[in-house]
């Protein structure tokens, strides 16, 4: 009872209900998404992986009985950058939610009197933001588009990676970008035959100077411009193609 309220901040487990008694008035907790969407473990890794450009930081009241369900007592939006990564992101709306939660300490009686309820109408489908597995950091290139395979780097390429295998190896992507229409390199794949099958690995005398190769997802081309092998330190486009696909010649150069 010394205490008149908790904070509560990237933690994952379940306060019990007596330490929330134990607050005189009750705690708060700072979410990273316009709840009620993204409820969850990783709300900005999903926001990325979604490719969604706006999400934002929701103060609210600390429920007993389940996760990120309590009334709301502030929200904010904020735009997602098309080159925003979680860093990034998290970056920004850690500022964004520290704003907030101060500004909800400062007038906390107000803040609880106009408190709303989370509210899910009939029909409404709530996106879920569940902790990431292993499986899904392996890149599905004859399911996923170039924009997909690009959000699923932002979303969780820093932190877990994104991974694929060549020859039975396993690469970890450690860069990737979308194809830049104003860069010749990448103006030379609008001439490519489409029939390419996914995970086919692209590169020119072009784009082995410029150290990236291409590679073909279910729609369009990403770029690739750094690498890592189980056990290897990080490598460049150039290296990988030097180092790596040119001993390979007889093969079709393709990511599985």
């Amino acid at each position: 009872q010394k205490y008149d309220i908790g904070v509560v901040v990237s933690f994952g487990y379940f306060l019990p209900k007596e330490l929330i008694r134990g607050f005189k008035c009750g705690a708060i907790n700072l979410h990273p998404s316009i709840l009620p969407k993204y409820r969850g473990a990783a709300p900005i890794q999903h926001a990325l992986i979604n490719g969604d450009v706006e999400t934002g930081v929701s103060i609210i009241k600390v429920d007993e009985t389940a996760f990120d369900v309590g009334g709301i007592l502030s929200q904010s939006t904020f735009p997602i950058r098309i080159d925003d990564t979680f860093s990034s992101l998290a970056a920004s709306l850690a500022v964004l939610g520290s704003e907030q939660v101060v500004s909800v300490l400062q007038d906390f009686p107000s803040a609880e009197r106009n408190m709303k309820q989370q509210v899910v109408l009939p029909g409404d489908k709530i996106l879920n933001a569940p902790k990431l597995k292993a499986q899904d950091t392996i890149i599905r290139w004859s399911e996923l588009s170039s924009r997909q395979v690009y959000n699923l780097w932002r979303g969780i390429g820093e932190q877990m990676g994104v991974f694929t295998h060549l020859a039975s190896k396993r690469i970890r992507l450690m860069r990737v970008e979308l194809i830049d229409e104003n860069n010749a390199s990448d103006q030379a794949l609008t001439q490519l035959n489409d029939s390419y099958s996914s995970g086919y690995i692209y590169y020119d005398k072009r784009s082995a100077r410029e150290g990236c190769v291409y590679v073909k997802c279910k729609e369009g081309w990403i770029k690739c411009t750094s690498f890592k092998f189980n056990g290897r330190k990080e490598i460049d486009g150039t290296s990988f193609i030097n180092g790596f696909l040119k001993q390979r010649q007889a093969d079709i150069p393709r990511f599985e």
